[in-house]
């Protein structure tokens, strides 16, 4: 492993993508146009809440009915029971975490033909490789991994914040560490067991955590962008961010899973 600075991993990611952004861009298309939706609703949603709160403050009837409405919804909450209602909260709470499996699934996908795509196996990257975690070879695996991972960071989070916290950054190279394994001795010859990979992302961060999420800090000034644009800017941020998270592991793993 190289002794490099978070300068150094943004650098290399913005070489890799130097004359290649419209590839680049093509590859994160789908995860990058759910955030731009989700900014654009976030941003009308602030906009609406502004927009009560300020008439509200000028006529004192509509005060009145949000102050009744706000009491309305919090006697109903706390009357809840096994209703309907009731149920279909909690499906909705399963169909929104369903989907962030989903999501990361794709992105998944999108960091392992990035990792390619850095190391020089593939000339270029199409929108297709970013549902490589979707291949029936694949698939399974990627739905375990990740969803093992999500309830150890929920639980770790039950305990306390900060450990959950903490154990995102353990955690994250888990994916990368499972596609080098495969690339290297085969699907078939891999270890079975899904907290093994985990468990390898934990020993291997150990140590680098803090510059992980000083890397991650340092895209705020373009997350900051891509609320002044509205989420446009998600469609060249996202692939610069997934890059150098790329590079992260390429330099930190070196030859110890390929």
């Amino acid at each position: 492993m190289q002794t490099m600075t978070i300068g150094d991993y943004k650098r290399q990611a913005r070489q890799k993508l130097a004359g290649n952004w419209p590839t680049a861009v093509r590859l994160n298309a789908f995860p990058a146009a759910l955030q731009f939706i989700s900014t654009i609703v976030s941003v009308f949603l602030i906009i609406g809440v502004i927009i009560v709160i300020a008439l509200a403050l000028g006529d004192a009837h509509a005060s009145n009915e949000i102050n009744q409405a706000v009491k309305t919804s919090m006697d109903a909450s706390d009357s809840i029971n096994l209703q309907p209602g009731f149920l279909g909260s909690y499906g909705n709470r399963l169909s929104s975490f369903l989907m962030s499996i989903v999501i990361a699934m794709v992105s998944t996908g999108i960091y392992w033909a990035s990792l390619d795509w850095l190391r020089g196996k593939k000339a270029t990257v199409k929108f297709i490789d970013a549902f490589e975690g979707f291949n029936s070879n694949n698939i399974l695996a990627n739905f375990m991994l990740l969803l093992v991972m999500t309830l150890f960071k929920i639980l770790w989070t039950c305990v306390l914040i900060i450990p959950g916290c903490i154990k995102v950054f353990s955690y994250s190279q888990t994916m990368f560490i499972y596609k080098d394994m495969v690339d290297k001795h085969g699907r078939e010859n891999v270890p079975t067991s899904w907290t093994w990979y985990i468990t390898a992302s934990r020993r291997l961060m150990q140590g680098h955590k803090a510059q992980l999420f000083w890397l991650e800090v340092s895209f705020i000034g373009w997350y900051v962008l891509v609320a002044l644009t509205f989420g446009i800017a998600w469609f060249w941020v996202l692939p610069y961010v997934n890059m150098t998270r790329a590079v992260f592991y390429d330099n930190l793993a070196g030859d110890a899973f390929k």
